[in-house]
């Protein structure tokens, strides 16, 4: 991959009064990009020519009537051409911002992308020699080895007190660990106030905290999400429609709640998912939480974003056998707070992720608490590591969700998994550190 291009949008944060005024101005910085090339497209003509013989008083007309039409539909994002008359190219996206002013900070970046044919065996054989109609194709799984190399681009949206510079390098930091990286990032951070209740219309299923974006802020906010989501590429044709399931509908609705989240002052932190190659973080971040636990939740988020196989895309966006993902939450969970304890560590500069994982996993047993928070979940995943039956890097590079089938090696029949649900919370602490007991290692 190419050296990413990043144009930085800044604007500077200032509390006035209970609210925050953002005022935009664009510092642009340009690195090179040694590897893309841009490409010029190849158009096709299609030319039907119509030969009339006509010889002596009575001579039969012939004509070529054209091919008949593909009934492959645009929101598949399929061409009814062949693999190599895909044009290839690259795009750099840059934003334009007013002059700099002195007062207020957001910011937002972006790294170019290069965007490859990505036609599956399948897909290509729905266009045959003989451009016979051809059904709907089948979805077939991309994965590290039958995908295309792209750059991925990112793209921060930042009004919190956070510094945006931070973001975008707990943002690379994140993706560094990832074995694949094929999708789009774009960070969505905003803040808000204190808890004034609970769930509404809008804000459900999270709690409503105060807005404390002025009317400008809040319309540049929401703006930003919804060019971000009507410019879907796997609805315009310019990445694959993989899983064939999302369309406009799906998206509109989508974008209504994470739209209506960020006006009602839910305290959200999610990872939309409308394309498979385009993912965003969404973080409300509160007031009361400090930038060492903004940064955890964030990282928390990106991994989801990051990762391939969660459920969407097993599932047809939530339509099909979802049992069998919703039963492993715990591990989606547990695999998102493990990694935001490492990559937090190493940006910060200590050694104490693991210690800090497994005292709060303690902490969170002696309250009652179950798998079904990340905290515990972490845990029992950090003793199979401890215990030979996991590799940590499985988890930090997201090799386990690179593809549909990771359910079937969580199942109850797993001895090693049925071991770490039921002695995660084995926890003590010695000296000035926490580890597993030896009972919990041993058996």
């Amino acid at each position: 991959m190419g050296a990413p291009r990043y144009s930085v949008h800044m604007y500077r944060y200032r509390p006035r009064e209970q609210s925050l005024k953002f005022i935009e101005w664009t510092d642009k910085v340009s690195l090179h990009l040694d590897s893309l090339r841009p490409v010029k497209s190849r158009r096709v003509v299609g030319v039907v020519v119509a030969i009339f013989l006509v010889a002596g008083c009575s001579k039969t007309t012939e004509s070529t009537a054209p091919p008949p039409k593909s009934d492959v539909k645009p929101s598949q994002d399929i061409e009814a051409e062949n693999a190599d008359q895909t044009p290839v190219t690259s795009k750099t996206t840059e934003s334009t911002a007013p002059p700099p002013t002195d007062s207020d900070t957001t910011v937002s970046t972006s790294s170019s992308q290069t965007t490859s044919a990505q036609t599956s065996t399948t897909l290509e054989q729905s266009s045959t020699a003989n451009r016979t109609p051809a059904a709907k194709p089948k979805w077939v799984m991309p994965t590290p080895q039958n995908s295309p190399p792209r750059n991925p681009q990112i793209t921060i949206h930042n009004f919190s007190r956070m510094s945006t510079a931070d973001i975008q390098l707990w943002t690379e930091a994140a993706t560094a660990h990832l074995n694949w990286w094929h999708t789009d990032i774009d960070a969505f951070v905003w803040p808000i106030g204190s808890e004034v209740g609970g769930p509404n219309d809008l804000s459900a299923p999270f709690n409503r905290y105060q807005v404390t974006l002025d009317e400008d802020s809040l319309g540049s906010l929401t703006n930003a999400y919804q060019e971000w989501s009507d410019n879907a590429p796997c609805l315009s044709g310019e990445h694959d429609n993989f899983g064939g399931w999302q369309n406009r509908n799906e998206l509109a609705e989508r974008k209504r709640r994470v739209l209506g989240w960020m006006t009602s002052g839910a305290d959200v932190a999610t990872a939309p998912t409308p394309c498979f190659s385009s993912r965003a973080v969404t973080y409300a971040f509160p007031a009361e939480s400090t930038i060492p636990q903004g940064q955890h939740t964030y990282l928390h988020e990106i991994y989801h974003a990051l990762s391939s196989y969660l459920q969407e895309y097993c599932t047809e966006g939530g339509q099909a056998n979802t049992d069998r993902f919703e039963a492993l939450r715990w591990v989606g969970e547990g695999t998102a707070h493990y990694f935001a304890y490492v990559v937090a560590a190493e940006l910060n500069g200590t050694n104490d992720s693991i210690a800090t994982m497994l005292e709060a996993a303690w902490r969170g047993a002696q309250g009652g608490e179950d798998l079904s928070s990340a905290e515990s979940a972490a845990a029992a995943l950090r003793l199979m590591v401890e215990r030979g039956d996991l590799l940590e890097d499985d988890i930090m590079s997201a090799r386990i969700f690179e593809s549909c089938d990771w359910p079937d090696k969580w199942q109850g029949s797993n001895d090693s998994v049925t071991f770490a649900k039921e002695n995660w919370q084995e926890i003590e602490r010695s000296g000035d550190t926490w580890s597993f007991k030896d009972t919990a290692l041993s058996q």
